[in-house]
């Protein structure tokens, strides 16, 4: 402040006067003289000496608002470009001169960068999602690495999975399985677990955790023997994900402003709103105004603004369409158009081209460069469609005046006998100007992804993602909701017979009852609460439909097996010593001997029951009915199957046998009913330890146990 008032004392009105003036041939940074480099740097790259500007670093202004804009965007991106190339194109070359792979997460908006561009450099994208944490959530990081992933053509796109703050200790497989399912469904396939923490004390329980944050997931979690059930799922969805490639229809480009980053569902409303819908019309305008409650306190107490961006809200933001992030460099470096499609050297391909309206929030990101501008009318006219706001024509370094982007969209506009049709014929292709209010199929494009419900109505709640290669497609779908839902499935692939495959038990059936219709296959599916499914297609479909039977497993209850169960708990972990008598399945939490209420680890269920062969049953199933939190099931000795999301039924027909059988369950639920109990002992006289303080006092017991009922049931 004092040099520049001395500035203005002397009377430097121009930026050439102020370096006059006090002679500035660097610029320093303490005792570091970094300005040689970067101004050779920005010199190389932008194409004049940044010097003359130097007072605007420094807030005063230069000329005029352009001039000054205009240079600072200048050093915004010459910071990004070298971040780029100097910081992640250096460990890219280290990294692969020692033969190792290369894993970074998002840069944005931490450095003033493009949040995509340097997953050009990295083998592994990763993004980072976080359980019931909105104030700590990263969607633009999950997305920055998707997308970014996709347009450079890294097939593993990993995720820091269910970091969270202020831990409950009442994680387990089934209630964070739909968080997994929705990011599985967005693009990621490659969990990164947050946190696998080290216990070096074979005594203390839990033990070790990283204090308040991160989901427990080591040897000393009440559930760790049962996890292989969870791990084994978590493996088949990633097998099938890193399969092909993403089928993605929409390209919706980022802008040229810094930082950048991947454009979040909610930023599209605007200039989508026929493909939305009025619904999410007038929520995200209601967002937007702040109205209704202004801030939550969610359980874990974190208070956090109504309106903070939520991905669960968009499990099918585009309503059967998906779509990636394309920043400057896809669009202006790797871009061409073949057969109609937006095709990226690293293999992308993309049917439609967005350039969304300016958001209010970010004024100059309705600015386009006269580069950027030319390669979308290049697009255009070599075939494919493009979707923009005409009125794009700011520009934003101090090098490019706009001359050259008006003159290019006068010339694209001229092509149009009607020159005030929103829609443009330009070449092969085409361009829509303004707010785009239909639908995507008036552009030829049908939905890759439709699903209805037993009414006929659209589906909501359902996460999906497709993947195809040669020969085969394969869709994941996730219901996102607590119900059961029976829909209707229609999918943009014909000629191949559908299979079902079960990554909770790894079974592959070929689907029952389908048909073609209209060059799409469509099929009755029926999905649990948090259920999840893979259709498969890889087989050459012979006739058109097929309907010999149905596309669920179906059961009819034959015996309920009540009456008492003989229970063991672990004393070494607070539970009571010997066999305790249930007369009827009842919850932990409710029993009134402490010992069982505030009980946390595995409870043994035994019981004997008496199975007549049903002559037309070909599978026998046990349901357990409802289970906190896990469960293994053993008949006759035999293990069945370890049941941690519905339905909770296994099949036991290996097991079984006519007459008397022995019934063993295994059945372990969460460390917060122990926790909770603790809280309220003196720290010598408790059972749980850990590094993370105690915060659970007042909180109420959780469900715990076989709550059943149980039920034999056979399936024809």
């Amino acid at each position: 402040n004092n040099w520049f008032g001395e500035i203005m004392k002397q009377g430097g009105s121009t930026a050439k006067e102020v370096v006059k003036i006090f002679h500035v041939d660097s610029w320093e940074c303490g005792s570091q003289n970094w300005s040689t480099n970067f101004r050779e740097e920005f010199q190389k790259r932008r194409g004049y000496d940044p010097l003359s500007y130097l007072p605007i670093m420094a807030g005063v202004p230069v000329e005029n608002n352009k001039i000054s804009e205009g240079f600072l965007y200048d050093v915004r991106q010459t910071i990004a470009d070298l971040l780029n190339d100097k910081f992640f194109g250096t460990v890219q070359t280290l990294a692969k001169k020692q033969g190792v792979l290369f894993s970074a997460e998002s840069v944005a908006p931490t450095m003033l960068s493009d949040g995509m561009q340097h997953y050009s450099k990295v083998d592994l994208p990763m993004g980072e999602f976080w359980l019931r944490s909105p104030t700590h959530d990263k969607p633009n990081d999950m997305l920055d690495a998707i997308h970014g992933a996709h347009i450079y053509g890294k097939n593993i796109v990993q995720a820091e999975a269910f970091t969270q703050i202020r831990a409950a200790f009442d994680e387990h497989p089934g209630n964070i399985k739909a968080l997994a399912d929705r990011n599985f469904a967005l693009g990621i396939n490659r969990l990164s677990f947050h946190v696998f923490m080290h216990n070096p004390w074979m005594d203390r329980k839990p033990g070790v955790t990283l204090d308040a944050i991160g989901l427990l997931f080591q040897r000393d979690q009440t559930w760790w023997p049962k996890a292989s059930a969870f791990t084994d799922y978590i493996r088949r969805c990633q097998a099938l994900l890193q399969l092909g490639k993403p089928v993605t229809d929409v390209a919706v480009f980022t802008g040229e402003e810094y930082p950048r980053r991947s454009l979040l569902p909610e930023r599209l409303v605007p200039s989508l709103p026929g493909l939305f819908g009025k619904e999410a019309v007038e929520w995200e305008q209601r967002r937007l105004r702040n109205e209704g409650q202004p801030t939550r306190k969610p359980e874990n107490g974190v208070t956090y603004a109504a309106n903070t961006t939520d991905a669960g809200s968009w499990p099918d933001p585009l309503r059967g369409y998906a779509y990636d992030s394309f920043n400057p460099d896809a669009l202006m470096r790797l871009s061409s158009v073949k057969n109609g499609k937006i095709s990226l050297t690293t293999g992308a391909e993309y049917k439609l081209l967005v350039v969304p309206s300016a958001h209010k929030m970010l004024p100059d990101s309705g600015s386009l460069s006269s580069d950027a501008l030319k390669s979308i009318m290049t697009l255009a006219f070599n075939g494919t469609t493009v979707l923009m706001d005409y009125k794009h024509l700011n520009t934003l370094s101090l090098t490019d005046d706009g001359v050259n982007a008006r003159r290019i969209m006068r010339e694209g506009l001229r092509t149009n006998d009607n020159e005030h049709s929103p829609i443009y014929k330009i070449g092969k292709g085409k361009l829509v100007t303004g707010v785009f209010d239909a639908s995507f199929e008036t552009l030829g494009i049908a939905p890759d992804f439709i699903a209805r419900n037993v009414s006929g109505e659209r589906a909501d709640s359902l996460a999906w993602t497709h993947r195809a290669g040669k020969g085969f497609d394969i869709y994941f779908i996730s219901n996102q909701s607590g119900s059961a839902k029976e829909l209707t499935l229609s999918l943009r692939v014909a000629g191949r017979q559908p299979e079902l495959w079960d990554a909770v038990t790894g079974t592959i059936l070929p689907a029952k009852n389908w048909k073609v219709e209209a060059g799409r296959t469509v099929l009755p599916m029926r999905l649990e609460g948090s259920g999840s499914l893979f259709v498969v297609l890889q087989k050459a479909a012979v006739g058109k439909a097929v309907k010999n039977g149905s596309n669920w497993t179906s059961t009819t209850t034959v015996q309920t097996i009540d009456g008492d169960w003989k229970v063991s708990f672990d004393p070494s972990l607070g539970g009571p010593k010997g066999e305790v008598v249930f007369s009827a399945l009842q919850d932990w939490s409710q029993h009134t001997d402490t010992a069982i209420r505030y009980y946390s680890g595995t409870a043994v269920y035994r019981k004997t029951f008496e199975w007549k062969k049903a002559a037309n049953a070909k599978v026998v199933y046990l349901h357990l009915g409802n289970v906190a939190n896990m469960a293994e099931v053993f008949v006759n000795g035999i293990s069945c199957g370890t049941l941690w999301t519905a339905p909770y039924r296994v099949d036991i027909s290996k097991a079984l046998k006519q007459g008397r059988n022995e019934l063993k369950i295994e059945v372990v639920n969460t460390w917060a009913n122990r926790m909770i109990g603790d809280a309220r002992l003196p720290v010598e006289k408790r059972i749980s330890s850990t590094v993370y303080p105690f915060k659970m006092e007042g909180k109420p017991l959780l469900s715990a146990g076989l709550l059943g009922p149980v039920r034999v049931e056979i399936s024809k």
